[in-house]
């Protein structure tokens, strides 16, 4: 077998149980000629938990590994030092003719407050912001585009984190701020971003989660990755126009318009109106955009799960549940989101194999909403023709 060329690695992961001061001694020699990062193995069952060369260890990983903790590893071995990027960049050489700007990466790590009467109108005070969506959910991108359609914001879309990666390291546009889905297929958000802040020029890109996940530890994963904050789905527009004015700042000061509650008649079990469209913040029109966007996407979705669970293909199963929870939760479905919550719960308890038994109910759960939204879509579409 070849013996290995160090200078060609970035981390090394070795056995605490090798490292010997000959060993030792060459990993220093190492660190003097290149950025190494050293990770110590150790062994839950060893009696002996430390180690005399921990000055060589940036980090210890204790076995069995799997596949999450060696990622949630890699994302803290590069992780920004906010504190030192700021010190970094206000002591940068100053040229003869301007000083270099300092820029501060703010982090909030508290929900993001609601500004109250805000309008789909007010986010022109935005104009010219270049912001990069990213999300695979088909409706959450419409809600956004609508919301935004007429602010003069550039919007661009990635399908997924690999998409989103691409698009800002390409350097063709310069995003002003990212919007980021965590669960997506090919690559998620917590990898993207992990990939975006390991390029130094983009360590100040302000990088925003959007997302259903929000237990606590899911949340810590977003800022141990590398993002600013979080908006919780289903969007709130207040607090989306927080988030633009916290990290980008409003183009000019704009009194907030009262809204006039909308005029809604009709009242059904399974879903809640009035709910819904103080969800959209009072626009009507865009919530039956969402309603009937949600039936040409999701309206068949029972069928889709028993096909994802003969097929064993849980990961898809997830992703159906989670954007399910954020979407109903946005119309004002509670005993759907209810359901839907039963079955993601499934998954953080490890019980997967008990999927086949809430088929049924979901079904059931699914049909009596979609018959719900086409009373409501019926009756809207009447009113509005007289």
């Amino acid at each position: 077998m070849k013996k290995p060329i160090w200078k060609q690695y970035d981390i090394i992961a070795i056995d605490e149980e090798l490292l010997s001061p000959k060993v030792v001694e060459n990993i220093k020699v190492l660190k003097t000629k290149k950025e190494l990062k050293v990770v110590g193995l150790n062994s839950l069952l060893r009696t002996k938990k430390s180690t005399p060369y921990g000055d060589v260890i940036d980090m210890q990983l204790i076995k069995p590994l799997n596949q999450g903790r060696v990622f949630d590893l890699i994302v803290d071995l590069y992780r920004i030092d906010i504190n030192q990027a700021q010190i970094e960049t206000e002591s940068e050489v100053e040229s003869e003719d301007s000083k270099a700007e300092t820029k501060t990466i703010q982090i909030y790590k508290e929900p993001i407050p609601e500004a109250k009467n805000i309008s789909r109108e007010q986010f022109a005070n935005f104009d010219g912001v270049k912001l990069l969506i990213v999300e695979d959910n088909l409706i959450n991108q419409k809600v956004l585009t609508t919301i935004l359609d007429q602010s003069g914001i550039d919007i661009s879309i990635a399908n997924n984190g690999e998409e989103a990666l691409l698009m800002v390291t390409d350097d063709k546009v310069v995003y002003d701020m990212v919007l980021m889905d965590i669960n997506m297929p090919v690559m998620d958000g917590y990898t993207a971003t992990a990939y975006i802040r390991a390029i130094g020029k983009f360590s100040d890109l302000p990088i925003v989660a959007f997302t259903a996940l929000v237990l606590e530890s899911e949340v810590q994963k977003m800022f141990n990755a590398g993002m600013n904050a979080f908006l919780s789905k289903p969007l709130n527009i207040g607090k989306l126009y927080t988030a633009f004015d916290m990290f980008i700042g409003a183009n000019q000061s704009e009194k907030p318009v009262d809204k006039q509650p909308s005029k809604v008649a009709i009242k059904l079990d399974e879903i809640d109106i009035k709910e819904g469209i103080r969800y959209a913040n009072g626009d009507e029109a865009l919530y039956v955009e969402v309603l009937k966007e949600f039936i040409e996407y999701y309206g068949e979705t029972g069928e889709l799960l028993q096909t994802l669970i003969l097929e064993h293909r849980f990961e898809q199963i997830k992703m159906i549940c989670l954007d399910m929870k954020g979407l109903t939760g946005a119309i004002g479905a509670h005993d759907m989101f209810a359901k839907v919550d039963e079955i993601h719960k499934l998954f953080i308890y490890g019980n997967q194999h008990l999927l086949p038994k809430y088929l049924e109910g979901y079904q059931q759960e699914l049909d009596k909403l979609i018959k719900a939204i086409h009373i409501y879509l019926g009756s809207d579409q009447a009113d509005h023709s007289v």
